[in-house]
C-alpha cells in the first residue's frame, strides 16, 4: 500500500544493509532502491567508497568481492554463519561427522 491507501502496481525484493562499526559506536543502515541491484556489488561500493580496513559478514559474495579488488580491504568470515553451513552438511547429508 502506498501512503495514500492505494496499491502499488507491483513489488520488488528490497534488502537493508547494516553497518557496524564498534570501536566508533557507529551504526549505518542503508536502503537501496534501485530495483534490479539493490543486493548487488554496487549499493555497497558506493557506499564505501574507498574505504579500506576489516569487513567482517556472513559470506556473501559481494563482501569476498570488495577484499578481491582491494588487496587492503581484509574480508573475515562471521563463525556463526560458518558454522550454519555445517549444521546444514549435518542435516542434509545424515552424517553427524559432518558437523
Amino acid at each position: 500500500m502506498r501512503g495514500d491507501g492505494t496499491k502499488l502496481g507491483r513489488y520488488f525484493k528490497k534488502y537493508v544493509w547494516v553497518l557496524v562499526n564498534k570501536l566508533d559506536g557507529l551504526v549505518c543502515f542503508l536502503y537501496d532502491n534501485d530495483e534490479n541491484d539493490s543486493r548487488g556489488c554496487r549499493p555497497i561500493e558506493d557506499f564505501l567508497g574507498d574505504f579500506t580496513g576489516s569487513i567482517h559478514s556472513d559470506g556473501y559474495v559481494v563482501y569476498k568481492h570488495l577484499a578481491r579488488t582491494n588487496p587492503e580491504n581484509v574480508h573475515l568470515l562471521c563463525w556463526t554463519h560458518v558454522r550454519a553451513k555445517f549444521k546444514y552438511a549435518e542435516e542434509i547429508s545424515k552424517n553427524s561427522d559432518a558437523a
